[in-house]
């Protein structure tokens, strides 16, 4: 038990997420007039040597808005080849192993600190993964849901 750590770790929670109160509330007018109590499920996640995510569609949900993806990692601790890339795309097929693979074109995402990503759920139903991790890079990042 570390008081005075969980402190700074809420004061961290909160200062994120009154960031992606701002910034979702520009992308989304609708939410412009809850911009202080719309819905925020955030979350954190670590992804190291071997981690990763196979191809997934969250689906649409009234219910949510969009997902902000932020990264922490240190951009000197990323070079080309430690994975941890956040690919989108929607053109996909099935390799021999019944796993979902992205076809050109498709976006990629560097999972270092200053870079994001948002994928809208009003519209899209958008594919992504989690390429595999390797070497001694940390992706660290938080993910929070946004609704209405």
């Amino acid at each position: 038990d570390d008081p005075e750590g969980q402190i700074k770790v809420r004061r961290m929670h909160d200062f994120f997420e009154n960031i992606i109160r701002e910034h979702t509330a520009h992308i989304y007018p609708e939410l412009m007039a809850k911009k202080e109590d719309f819905k925020l499920a955030s979350g954190y996640s670590l992804y190291d040597n071997g981690d990763f995510s196979e191809v997934h569609f969250d689906g649409i949900n009234p219910g949510r808005a969009c997902v902000l993806i932020m990264y922490f990692a240190d951009p000197d601790t990323w070079k080309e080849g430690d994975g941890g890339e956040l690919y989108l795309g929607h053109n996909l097929k099935m390799n021999n192993e019944g796993v979902h693979e992205f076809l050109e074109p498709y976006e990629k995402c560097i999972p270092v600190y200053g870079n994001y990503a948002i994928m809208d759920f009003t519209k899209f139903n958008v594919g992504h993964s989690i390429h595999l991790v390797s070497g001694n890079f940390r992706r660290f990042a938080m993910q929070c849901f946004v609704g209405p």
